[in-house]
């Protein structure tokens, strides 16, 4: 490493930001570092760099002489990985977690199986006296002792330590009922400023992870202001420390990762083509003739839609939850309608008409990219037969969908956004399979679409708040006034073609007298034992669990969602819109949710019938908003057997699980990484931390995640960033993801749901509590699962995902056969 250097004694402050490299370990956490810097606008200074992205050559000869400090990031597997061991010829470096470990291992530390291990957990770190007379442990100083930091680690670094590295900071785990043990928390090199925290700082509950950094930034500078001579190892450059420049060369920028926070190049936008029609009927929802309490808006979506070949209803099923204020329903039929086949089939769109030039799209994502901008809007047009402007007739902001695609994106298209292999390339599994094999989603798949969309050029909402209807109509800006032509219907005017004119569709709601639905709870007795002859064997998936837990020990994964099909044959075939309709309404009944949802597309013979609590991301414009909630969550049983004291201690004793709270804790510091992606740096937070919402049938732990997107960025590439969930993947995602693929199979569960308005807006819940209809009607497809942690019980976890099936399985046992039945 060459001559010895001395710590340097911190300065009061620091003159300007460090440059700085920071070494990508692959791992879902790294772009939360850039949350620690006090001034976004430093995060010029910042490239960021795979571990494998260039050989050592080129990092050490074109990267190295421009900064002034490495960041080695977390990361799974190994602290020997080349890249990290490579970067500890120059100094000074600040590791985390995996980084942390490659600094003691470069010095014959040695770095194995943790005492205990900690993934998503707080513990109390004590340190060192960081004290104005001893700046041994400047890293800290300013810093209470202890303080709480989060903890991702299988492996740490053990006594002894080898002369050179000193430990600065340690806490105590529990090894057994009467036993403790010491591990190191953080550590720094005795002559070089080396440091490395065992903890991740940049958790969202980590309470000293900025100032830490900020005292690191000091010794940083101080470092480079002690004047050395220039044959120093240390300043490969040939500068005296003194000489470097303080910016960050263009050229090394664009060595880093297109990715990085605040640093992507605006793209141009088109000029808006089209404006949203709208039209409103206040309070007719609210009109005796119109619901009475025994009905519901199922029947107007009957009467609208019932001959309709594709249609969609994005259901706000539970009403009074906050996410529930607005309905959409719509079909497909218009001018504009379009679906998407299989990947498989080189995915293009059926009907297509972009303008905006360039390179034909190769991908699902770069075709919605190149598309969506050619049906952008640029206002509100209000009634074209009125002079002045009628306050009822405008749309409420918090109105996010005007028109736009709606659909469903599986799981399986994470081959386009993280280069993952899909799961339709796993054997083909059928329902007599033996029981020692798990049931796949393949056979059932191979004709369901990756992604499935329809263009709506029209659409009907319901407002639950003020019982008002909106009736939006894309039309084309027209290049003359509206009111020159009043006499005209809207569908000659504008010339898109449509099936009726708005205020002939004003006369058709007004007039329909809605009858209750032909639903009816299910009357066969119910066997809630029955659920696991429909789904993989209990000996199957408990051996997968174990699987999962080697990876997770050998500090592979913090942790994995491990998922698995319930795939049951229908006495019944569900053929047409009617009976679809009706399947979705008995699952509607049973677990009313605010992402509730009814896809239908009778070409393709696909239904879909979901009640999603949960929200993957949403996009208003501008800002961005995620949700983390699936794997926290407990059963509330019948009202009738339940008391209100029993099921308030669910919640509370939900609310205090520690497992529940680290699964939750580590899928929402993967999603903060995600956003940081393509939102303001500074915009991301946490407003509400796991916190508990209570539905129908489950208490759940829920966190929101907001951001504002970054200028010129939209809710393609936002969405691009974050596929798929990590609430279904686990973390680190990228190598989570390659643990399961290898076991086990997914098809459209786990994907998203929900639409990209023509303004910009999106919203997409996560394709969870889920039931799909293939086989041309015969058969139905769920998928449940769980997060598997360190602090898993395999039999519990197995537990866990019958009473996920339970959810929706009420509601159409009576409709299922026997495993061996088949449907004519």
């Amino acid at each position: 490493m060459g001559s010895s250097i001395p710590i340097p004694t911190p300065t009061l402050a620091r003159q300007a930001a460090p440059r700085v490299l920071i070494i990508d370990n692959y791992d879902s956490y790294t772009h939360n570092l850039f949350h620690l810097w006090r001034d976004e606008q430093d995060l010029a200074q910042v490239v960021l760099i795979r571990n494998d992205q260039y050989d050592w050559d080129h990092v050490r000869t074109r990267i190295l002489p421009h900064v002034d400090a490495v960041i080695i990031s977390p990361g799974p597997g190994r602290r020997d990985h080349g890249a990290v061991m490579g970067a500890m010829v120059l100094p000074p470096i600040f590791g985390v977690c995996l980084g942390h470990q490659a600094i003691a291992a470069a010095f014959g530390s040695e770095v194995k199986q943790a005492p205990a291990i900690f993934h998503g957990q707080v513990s109390l770190v004590h340190h060192a006296d960081a004290s104005a007379n001893n700046h041994t442990n400047a890293l800290f100083q300013g810093i209470p002792s202890p303080f709480r930091a989060v903890r991702y680690h299988s492996l740490s670094v053990h006594d002894p330590l080898p002369e050179s590295i000193i430990p600065i900071a340690w806490t105590h785990d529990a090894v057994s009922a009467t036993e403790t043990a010491r591990v190191v928390m953080a550590l720094r090199h005795r002559t070089l400023p080396l440091y490395g925290v065992q903890f991740h700082p940049e958790s969202v509950c980590t309470t000293a992870g900025r100032s830490m950094l900020d005292n690191f930034f000091q010794m940083v500078d101080d470092y480079w202001c002690q004047s050395v001579p220039t044959s120093t190892p240390s300043s490969p450059t040939g500068l005296a420390k003194t000489q470097r420049p303080s910016t960050l060369p263009i050229a090394v920028q664009e060595m880093g990762l297109k990715g990085k926070p605040g640093l992507a190049p605006p793209a141009a936008a088109p000029a808006p083509q089209f404006s949203v029609y709208c039209q409103a009927l206040p309070g007719i929802m609210s009109k005796a003739t119109f619901i009475s309490p025994d009905r519901d808006e199922s029947a107007l979506f009957r009467h609208l839609y019932s001959s309709s070949p594709a249609a969609f209803w994005l259901d706000s099923a539970r009403k009074g939850s906050p996410q529930s204020r607005f309905s959409y329903f719509g079909d497909f039929t218009g001018s504009g309608a379009c679906t998407m086949p299989k990947l498989s089939e080189n995915l293009r769109p059926r009907s297509s008409s972009s303008t905006n030039g360039g390179d034909p799209p190769t991908t699902f994502w770069q075709w919605l990219a190149h598309w969506l901008p050619d049906v952008e809007t640029s206002s509100v047009l209000q009634p074209w037969e009125t002079t002045e402007l009628d306050i009822a007739n405008s749309i409420p902001t918090a109105l996010a969908f005007r028109c736009g695609l709606v659909g469903i994106m599986g799981y399986d298209m994470k081959a386009e956004t993280m280069g993952a292999s899909p799961s339709g390339d796993q054997p083909t599994v059928s329902l007599d399979t033996p029981s020692n094999s798990p049931p796949s989603t393949t056979s059932l798949s191979t004709s369901w679409p990756d992604a499935t969309f329809g263009f709506t050029d029209r659409c009907v909402t319901l407002d639950h708040d003020t019982g008002s209807i909106y009736l939006l109509t894309l039309v084309r800006t027209p290049t003359h006034s509206p009111a020159q032509s009043p006499s005209l219907s809207i569908a000659d005017t504008i010339g898109l073609g449509l099936n009726y004119a708005d205020d002939d569709l004003d006369r058709r709601i007004s007039r329909t007298q809605i009858s209750s639905s032909s639903t009816k709870p299910p009357t066969a007795p119910l066997n809630s034992n029955d659920v696991h002859v429909y789904t993989t064997p209990r000996v199957d998936y408990v051996r997968a669990i174990e699987k999962s837990l080697d990876y997770i020990q050998r500090g592979e994964s913090y942790e994995l969602c491990l998922t698995t099909p319930l795939v049951a044959p229908l006495r019944q075939p569900i053929r047409g819109f009617t009976q679809a309709l009706d399947f979705y309404l008995r699952v509607r009944r049973h677990n009313p949710a605010p992402y509730a949802a009814f896809l239908y597309w009778a070409d393709i013979e696909l239904v879909i019938a979901s009640t999603s609590p949960e929200r993957f991301l949403a996009v208003s414009v501008s800002d961005l908003e995620a949700k983390v909630g699936e794997n926290g969550k407990v059963e509330r049983g019948p009202a009738e057997n339940t008391t209100d004291a029993h099921d308030q201690q669910l919640a509370v004793d939900l609310a205090h699980d520690v497992k529940e709270r680290a699964e939750n804790l580590m899928i929402v510091d993967l999603i903060r990484h995600d956003l940081f992606t393509d939102c303001v740096p500074s915009s991301v937070h946490v407003p509400h931390l796991m916190v508990i919402e209570s539905y129908q049938t489950v208490h759940q732990m829920v966190t929101t995640v907001r951001g504002q997107l970054r200028p010129q960025v939209g809710a393609v590439q936002c969405l691009t960033s974050c596929f798929p969930p990590g609430s279904m993947t686990g973390a680190p995602k990228h190598r989570s993801v390659e643990i399961l693929e290898t076991l086990e199979t997914r098809g459209l569960y786990s994907g998203c749901l929900g639409y990209f308005s023509v303004h910009g807006a999106m919203d997409m819940s996560v394709v969870i509590r889920t039931t799909i209809v293939g086989n041309q009607g015969s058969q139905v497809y769920l998928g449940a699962g769980g997060a598997i942690t360190v602090l898993s019980d395999p039999d519990r976890e197995y537990d866990e995902v019958l009473t996920k099936f339970s959810a929706v399985w009420p509601a159409i046992r009576d409709l299922v056969g026997t495993p061996n039945d088949t449907v004519a």
